[in-house]
C-alpha cells in the first residue's frame, strides 16, 4: 500500500517507513473489528492552527466513549497532539501502541489554550504493537471497571 516493492524491503528501507508500517498494521486490525457487514471506516483527530497543527492517528468508539489511538514505531516519542485532545475534550482513556511493555497509569496534564491553562487527568493504556489483536477485549475490560468504579 506504501508503493514499494517488496524485493526493495529490507532492514534500511524497513527503518525508513516504520513509523507509517506501524500505523498501517494498527489500521489494519482496527478496520477488521468493525466486520464484513458494513464498510470499514477509521478516524483521526485534527487540528489546523496558524502555526502548527496536531493530530492524533485513530479515534474508535467502545460503548459510550470515544478513545483517541497514538502509535509509535518506537518505545520513545512525543504525544503532545494526544495531551492535547485528551485537554479539550476530557475523555477518560487513551491507548497508546508502541515497543513498550503493557501499562496502564494514569496522567495529570496541563494545556495552555487561548492564553488559560487546563488540566486533564485521564487513564493511559500503553500496548505493545503486537497487542493490538486484543484491543477490544481490553477495551471492555477498562469500560467494565470505569462503570464499576462510577457506581460506587
Amino acid at each position: 500500500m506504501m508503493g514499494v516493492h517488496q524485493s526493495t524491503f529490507n532492514l534500511e528501507t524497513i527503518m525508513i517507513h516504520e513509523g507509517a508500517i506501524a500505523e498501517q498494521f494498527i489500521a489494519q486490525h482496527l478496520t477488521s473489528f468493525q466486520g464484513t457487514t458494513s464498510k470499514p471506516e477509521l478516524f483521526y483527530w485534527l487540528r489546523e492552527g496558524k502555526t502548527s497543527n496536531a493530530e492524533v492517528d485513530f479515534l474508535v468508539q467502545r460503548g459510550r466513549y470515544i478513545i483517541p489511538i497514538e502509535v509509535k514505531a518506537r518505545k520513545a516519542g512525543a504525544m503532545k497532539s494526544l495531551l492535547h485532545v485528551m485537554t479539550l475534550r476530557g475523555w477518560p482513556l487513551a491507548v497508546k501502541f508502541s515497543l513498550e511493555y503493557p501499562s496502564i497509569q494514569t496522567v495529570s496534564h496541563q494545556v495552555a489554550t487561548l492564553g488559560e491553562k487546563q488540566r486533564a487527568a485521564f487513564d493511559l493504556l500503553t500496548l505493545p504493537l503486537y497487542f493490538v489483536e486484543y484491543l477490544p477485549m481490553i477495551l471492555d475490560q477498562w469500560i467494565y471497571a470505569a462503570n464499576k468504579k462510577s457506581t460506587l
